[in-house]
């Protein structure tokens, strides 16, 4: 840092950067640890079953709703 600014101004720069560069470091381990796992590939996961993504309704059911 600048030797014009005051020691005071110096100290709560450095206090910053180490509790920057502390956080920095623990985030970027999680980070790393988290992707250990392998992912398998695509070819021998199972086959999902199909799954109907709406149910249909009669519009004489839904008109009758009201």
């Amino acid at each position: 840092m600048c030797q014009r600014h005051s020691a005071a101004l110096q100290k709560q720069f450095r206090d910053a950067h180490a509790l920057a560069k502390d956080a920095h470091a623990k985030a970027k381990k999680d980070n790393d640890s988290i992707y250990f796992d392998r992912v398998p590939p695509y070819a021998t996961l199972p086959k999902l079953p199909r799954h109907a993504l709406v149910k249909p309704l009669l519009l004489g059911n839904l008109l009758g709703a009201f």
